[in-house]
């Protein structure tokens, strides 16, 4: 995808999208259903830098353009 998430200290690389699934129910009841419609399931990556994440910290999001 190309993309990196910048959280506190932490860089994250997005690896894929994910489509929302009846587990987000287990979560949540009724989750999966706001969610479907719009095709809203997130995102999941590896962590290329690790570090600590406060609440307040900024976040970033770059994306490399080749």
């Amino acid at each position: 995808m190309g993309w990196r998430l910048r959280v506190g200290e932490v860089l994250i690389e997005i690896l894929a999208e994910t489509e929302p699934c009846l587990v987000m129910d287990a979560q949540r009841c009724g989750l999966f259903r706001a969610l479907v419609s719009e095709m809203r399931g997130g995102v999941f990556g590896a962590i290329q830098e690790g570090g600590l994440v406060w609440v307040g910290d900024s976040i970033s999001i770059s994306i490399d353009r080749e």
